[in-house]
């Protein structure tokens, strides 16, 4: 180190003696001066190091131990912190949490924990080029009249069209009321076996053995999103935005008949009254009957003719109706005319 600073030092000097200022010659190698000050003052490194107690370090047995102990069964599949406080309540008192993640790591044990598996889990990839491809539903609450009671609102939205294709409020979430609702839907949308794809999250009611019996049933593919990640279940959450948004969304509903009668409002304007922004101005049912090309053409024709009777009217970029040919979940998509 002593022959570095050395050199440094001879570095500097004849950069100066050549002509360069000081504080220049120190920037260029990012040297600050004191510090050259202090070099040429004291030759020796006058910093000591560290503090060590080498008499606190574990031996390789102790190490051993300790991966046996997170080996252990019931405990392999726990957080370090958790394992460690259970490993407590079980009368072993190996080191210390820090200590434990250091061992692990330097002897590089691989440990299975509910945080690394939703770490890992993969982003859900789904795509609709038309209606009924591919369904996301969930289940929000609406405050009832007595604080701490809520009515369970069961939605389903078609991510192509963007329609509402089933919901239903009930008084408790349970898979065979989601069951019963998709049964109904399904067959109200005429969906063959095999077409469709329903995505939602990780609820109890999603992943019910009745309603995934009834997908099995009827050829429905089923998808999940990853733990704690609502963005993986955007087209649902955004429209409990919109659905819970509306200023004459009441702050409780006073019985389940009027939380029914106020979706049931809802979502006929949603469906059919409601110009979609993400559809490009045109309404749900549209889509989902496919009348929508239609209603682009006229559009477009209208604006075609209005732009050469007045063309100093319009600029250079002209705007053209239409909806991306394909929809997809977590991505988005150029802008493709429906023609």
């Amino acid at each position: 180190m002593r022959g570095l600073r050395e050199q440094i030092i001879f570095a500097i000097d004849v950069a100066v003696s050549s002509g360069a200022r000081l504080f220049k010659a120190c920037e260029a190698i990012q040297l600050g001066e004191r510090r050259l000050r202090r070099w040429r003052k004291t030759e020796e490194d006058g910093r000591k190091g560290g503090y060590r107690a080498l008499n606190q370090r574990l031996s390789e047995p102790e190490k051993d131990t300790i991966v046996t102990a997170l080996q252990l069964p019931g405990i392999e599949d726990l957080p370090i912190k958790v394992a460690h406080a259970t490993l407590l309540d079980q009368g072993i008192c190996l080191a210390s949490p820090s200590t434990f993640v250091r061992v692990v790591k330097e002897r590089g044990v691989q440990r299975k924990s509910g945080a690394s598996r939703a770490q890992n889990a993969k982003r859900p990839e789904l795509v609709a080029t038309a209606p009924g491809q591919v369904w996301c539903w969930d289940i929000t609450w609406l405050d009832a009249l007595i604080k701490g009671t809520y009515f369970y609102l069961y939605m389903a939205i078609d991510m192509y069209s963007r329609k509402v294709v089933a919901w239903e409020v009930f008084a408790k979430e349970d898979g065979t009321l989601a069951r019963d609702l998709f049964a109904q839907a399904l067959e109200d949308e005429g969906i063959p076996p095999g077409q469709i794809m329903i995505h939602a999250d990780n609820g109890k009611p999603m992943k019910s053995k009745k309603l995934r019996s009834l997908f099995d049933d009827l050829g429905v593919r089923a998808s999940y999103g990853r733990p704690h990640t609502s963005n993986d279940n955007a087209f649902a959450e955004s429209l409990f935005a919109t659905f819970k948004g509306r200023v004459s969304f009441p702050e409780h509903f006073e019985n389940i008949q009027s939380a029914r009668t106020f979706c049931l409002e809802f979502f006929t304007w949603y469906n059919c009254f409601h110009l979609h922004s993400s559809l490009d101005f045109v309404t749900p049912q549209s889509v989902h009957e496919g009348m929508h090309p239609k209603i682009f053409a006229n559009r477009n024709v209208l604006l075609e003719v209005n732009r050469l009777a007045h063309p100093s009217r319009h600029g250079g970029k002209c705007k053209t109706y239409g909806i991306p040919t394909e929809v997809r979940l977590k991505h988005r998509t150029s802008m493709t005319v429906v023609a």
